[in-house]
């Protein structure tokens, strides 16, 4: 919001100040003629359209991720088969995790038939191999050697994997890149495409299991790999994976139109009356009402939560049902108590865990951070201590913060004290077009962390205490010069007001929009209203916005605060004032009653009395 002070308008007195100076074209002069081509490729997507005509000639042959470790791999599991082994899969703690571990769990024990096949739940916000993993599974060995399957991790578990390859032999299916510093694993079978001649590098862990078990069936001439194309679909949106791959958008794409999923039809029809399109979701939908629903019962359910999830995802319900009695409500006055089934049950605790835990929790914690930043504006990098905060909700926490103050963000809660100091541990989050191209890596360059591991942008981080004030210092001097303060990256700055056109067409491109295919900011300036005609509105739950009407296109700003400067305004003009808006959002098109109506929801604007 733009601060206003200096020009008389009834008491009050106001001076303009200018939106411009936050936003930015990421392409000077843009094509209004071809509006999604040119939005596609402010994105990175020079081949617009390949990339709009995907097919079966954009996936990679499994073969480069190395032949001879895919012949192993069949080899390994046909003799655990014909022979009866104990097989043991790890479930890795994310969406990502569960959705690979339940793809191979499916294929091995529905149709294979191996019925010595059982997973290993990670306890906590751990990954991959933990001591109380290779405890479990110690005490689990046999005479004979096991088999073990480590999905969406292990790459980089090289101590680990020495001690459990005397009693088991391995098999590692990741997309992880190597840790920095760690010792070359050679005590497991690994596919993964970060090491390997494979040309994708944007597939999730389940997408590369799928791409394994693609090998499979054609060893065991077979279609099956395809019965749970779903969970690729939601994985690689749910693990932030680039779509503009034409490979990882065709394999996401394919698997949101195929849902099949007993658990994921279920968190569906739960969120029924928000997703686009129920039978094919797209990548949006994904994003934000059924990987986030998955997750918070990941990050913060209770064991049984946690297991219920997967047994759902592998659909082993086994005919169970649970007694619940559902809210009273104007349609339900007098609820009487019912047999749930168990998929909707599982659907109804996970977005229970989502709505009433964890974005209640989330929204006052990023508040509270979002205020002492606001403070700081010109900080490179903040680092918050939540030392009380479920460690599960750490991650979220971060990437809401980041994204919301456009700042690389760490967030850290006290794990332990040793010789060496205080110890913290939690997770690290960048923002889309940030001025820190690698957060990982610069974490590492510093010098200051003791542990930096995950994705580039995305990943966990141990640090000591006293290194922390020191790594703010590192990232101020580092990045000396650079304009930290919040950017608008937008895609068109227009004048006079959005036209109809441009919002129908980007409406209509909302199907491409995915992980690095972000909807538009579009900008205006020079939006001339009266006064008058400008509403301010409050929900039932006090939530206050404005609107007002330019042209058949509306726009909103939703979530008002207290000194809003428009509001203010408002309260001190007589009506026949005439407003000059500046603004800067997303445009779409809103169906409610029948009725269809183009908006812009704004996310930050200026105003003057002309």
């Amino acid at each position: 919001m733009i601060h206003l002070s200096g020009k008389n308008c009834g008491t009050s007195v106001w001076r303009y100040c200018s939106l411009k100076s936050k936003i930015k074209l990421i392409t000077e002069n843009p094509d209004m003629n071809n509006i999604k081509a040119q939005i596609l490729k402010n994105r990175g997507i020079e081949d617009v359209h390949g990339y709009l005509n995907l097919g079966n000639h954009c996936l990679h042959s499994y073969d480069l991720l190395g032949r001879d470790k895919l012949e192993r791999i069949y080899e390994l599991i046909d003799e655990a088969s014909m022979e009866d082994k104990n097989i043991f899969i790890l479930v890795d703690t994310d969406v990502d995790g569960y959705c690979s571990a339940a793809m191979m769990f499916n294929y091995l024990h529905d149709f294979l038939g191996i019925k010595n096949v059982k997973y290993i739940l990670n306890k906590d916000k751990k990954h991959g191999l933990q001591p109380e993993i290779v405890d479990a599974l110690l005490f689990e060995r046999s005479m004979d050697r096991g088999l073990l399957i480590i999905p969406d991790a292990g790459t980089s578990d090289t101590g680990y994997c020495r001690t459990l390859s005397e009693y088991f032999d391995i098999i590692v299916i990741d997309h992880h890149p190597v840790e920095e510093g760690s010792e070359p694993n050679t005590f497991a079978t690994i596919i993964n495409p970060q090491i390997c001649e494979y040309p994708n590098k944007t597939l999730c862990g389940t997408a590369v299991v799928y791409k394994v078990l693609q090998f499979l069936d054609d060893q065991y001439n077979s279609s099956a790999a395809n019965r749970n194309l779903d969970l690729v679909g939601v994985a690689m949106v749910a693990d932030i994976m680039d779509l503009r791959n034409h490979e990882s958008r065709f394999l996401t794409t394919r698997g949101l139109m195929n849902i099949e999923n007993k658990l994921i039809k279920a968190v569906i029809d739960k969120n029924s009356y928000s997703i686009s399109n129920t039978n094919s979701p797209n990548a949006v939908d994904a994003a934000f009402y059924i990987s986030p629903m998955m997750n918070a019962c990941i990050r913060t359910g209770t064991e049984e939560e946690k297991n219920n999830l997967f047994r759902a995802l592998i659909e082993k319900d086994m005919g169970q049902t649970f007694k619940y009695k559902p809210r009273k409500s104007a349609k339900n006055p007098d609820p009487v108590e019912i047999d749930e089934d168990f998929y909707v049950h599982v659907a109804r605790i996970c977005y229970n865990l989502k709505t009433a835990k964890q974005d209640k929790v989330c929204e006052k914690e990023c508040d509270l951070a979002l205020a002492t930043i606001k403070e700081q504006q010109d900080t490179k990098l903040v680092v918050l201590n939540r030392s009380s905060m479920d460690m599960g909700l750490i991650g979220v926490l971060a990437n809401k913060v980041s994204n919301t103050a456009m700042k690389p963000t760490i967030v850290l809660r006290k794990v332990k004290e040793d010789e060496n100091g205080e110890l913290f541990m939690g997770s690290a989050r960048n923002f889309r077009n940030s001025y820190v191209q690698n957060f990982k890596q610069d974490l590492i360059d510093s010098g200051l962390v003791s542990k930096a591991a995950g994705h580039d942008n995305a990943f966990g981080v141990e640090i000591y205490k006293h290194n922390v004030r020191k790594l703010i210092n590192w990232f101020e001097e580092h990045y000396d010069g650079i304009d930290a303060n919040k950017t608008y990256y937008v895609d068109y700055l227009m004048d006079g007001g959005i036209p109809y056109h441009v919002v129908r067409e980007v409406n209509e491109m909302k199907s491409l929009f995915s992980n690095f295919v972000e909807a538009p900011f579009l900008a205006c300036q020079n939006i001339q209203v009266k006064a008058a005609d400008v509403q301010v509105l409050e929900a039932q739950n006090g939530n206050k916005r404005f609107r007002f009407v330019v042209d058949d296109v509306e726009y909103v700003k939703f979530k008002l605060q207290e000194d809003d400067e428009m509001v203010t305004l408002l309260d001190d003009c007589f009506g026949d004032e005439v407003l000059n808006i500046e603004v800067v959002g997303k445009v779409s098109v809103s169906f409610f009653g029948g009725v269809a109506t183009p908006q812009m929801i704004i996310e930050d604007y200026g105003v003057e009395v002309l």
